[in-house]
């Protein structure tokens, strides 16, 4: 059977495949973390032990565990 270009077709591609799908993911959990601190007043973030500046670095954190 004849692949018609719909499915990768060798471990490169899949693993192409696999690293985008990954970055996705890790881009999606990024922005809901940076969204739902962004939400947290500055009283809030200190409650949990951070600061506004510190809101990006702990969501990237978190996207890339």
């Amino acid at each position: 059977m004849s692949n018609p270009g719909l499915w990768p077709d060798t471990e490169k591609d899949i693993a192409m495949f696999a690293t985008i799908v990954r970055l996705i993911r890790q881009w999606k959990s990024y922005n809901r973390s940076l969204t739902e601190l962004s939400r947290l007043g500055d009283r809030e973030l200190a409650d949990i032990g951070i600061s506004r500046s510190d809101i990006h670095r702990v969501a990237w954190n978190a996207a890339h565990r």
